[in-house]
């Protein structure tokens, strides 16, 4: 080989290398999430538009749900958004489903925020059974799509002083999707129940698409049941409460394919 040509291979073999350092890999391209103590809104109420930053330097932390950092967020499951489903066996499996995520949530002691978009002479309210498993958690009325930029929504959120927000509801691409990018913004980490959203859209396939983007972890209501859960034995498996809540919207009232489904997966 000449010089010339060992010239030219020695600056291509630079180059790449060159390249190769300017790439991120997959550690380094990870959102780190600062605490959302530090994030919250100001005391006067203002918003602080803190996007989860790429390429941070430092450690970073891998999203998993943790049941003391989470509060829960049911959006707009009302009468009229049931109906825009049109099919009385999908607003049912929708119902049983959003009831079925506010008994988990229950039972690990997470806060839920409920809220109704206005007019309520239009939108209507939540279902007799949703309101009474919330009990004494009264639902928040809300104007704005996005529940973040509600003052009494944002300053419940930030007295609860939790990290991460739970999100389940309607509709996908209008308050559900706002809401998840102004919860982003104030630093939260949202984790969204993919099988529990619905929409009077049949494609929110860029809604879902953006979140994602933005951050937002898509998980299904079996991924958040075993996750909270974590482990068999150590009296989980004997909790009739806990085993009533099923691993999937469609097992929860069906307590042979509950059995079924248990004994597949183990």
């Amino acid at each position: 080989m000449n010089d010339a040509k060992r010239g030219f291979l020695k600056t291509a073999m630079l180059g790449a290398g060159a390249l190769g350092a300017a790439t991120p890999t997959l550690a380094q391209t990870r959102i780190n999430f600062a605490s959302a103590s530090d994030l919250a809104p100001s005391g006067d109420g203002k918003l602080r538009h803190w996007r989860a930053t790429r390429h941070q330097e430092g450690p970073t932390v891998t999203q998993r749900v943790i049941a003391e950092d989470c509060a829960g967020a049911i959006i707009d499951v009302q009468d009229y958004f049931l109906r825009q489903l049109g099919n009385s066996t999908t607003r049912k499996r929708m119902e049983e489903g959003t009831l079925n995520l506010a008994k988990l949530l229950g039972y690990f002691r997470i806060p839920i925020v409920a809220t109704l978009e206005r007019p309520l002479d239009l939108t209507g309210s939540l279902s007799a059974a949703l309101e009474k498993q919330l009990g004494d958690t009264t639902p928040f009325e809300k104007n704005f799509f996005d529940l973040s930029k509600e003052r009494m929504i944002r300053d419940h959120l930030t007295r609860l002083r939790k990290k991460q927000v739970i999100i389940a509801g309607c509709e996908t691409d209008v308050c559900v999707l706002q809401s998840c990018l102004g919860l982003i913004d104030l630093g939260y980490q949202v984790f969204v129940v993919e099988d529990l959203l619905f929409s009077s859209t049949h494609n929110v396939d860029a809604a879902l698409a953006r979140m994602r983007a933005e951050g937002a972890v898509f998980l299904t209501y079996k991924t958040l049941y075993y996750e909270l859960r974590e482990a068999v034995g150590g009296g989980w498996d004997a909790d009739d409460t806990l085993a009533s809540l099923g691993a999937s919207p469609s097992l929860v009232h069906h307590p042979e394919r509950r059995l079924a489904h248990f004994k597949a997966s183990t």
